[in-house]
């Protein structure tokens, strides 16, 4: 009988490096950015005014990473009852 590992993060990770390894795909490709086909249009809804010291202003933050990604397009929205 087999005992089966409990799925942890750790876990996962190591056998799928584990089962690439073994089909000989390079490390270097499993670490590459997935491309999108066509334009990308993320919104971001804000409950609140985004420099709000707490979770809008969080978000805002992340958008403002996603916004300088080529082929993204943000659109955000604050105080959105």
């Amino acid at each position: 009988m087999t005992k089966l590992l409990p799925m942890t993060r750790r876990n996962f990770l190591q056998t799928t490096a584990a089962g690439a390894a073994a089909i000989g795909v390079s490390p270097s490709l499993l670490s590459m950015p997935a491309l999108a086909q066509a334009a990308l249009t993320v919104g971001f809804i804000y409950v609140g005014p985004k420099d709000d010291y707490g979770y809008n202003q969080a978000h805002a933050e992340g958008a403002a990473v996603i916004k300088a990604m080529s082929g993204v397009t943000v659109v955000e929205e604050e105080n959105v009852p």
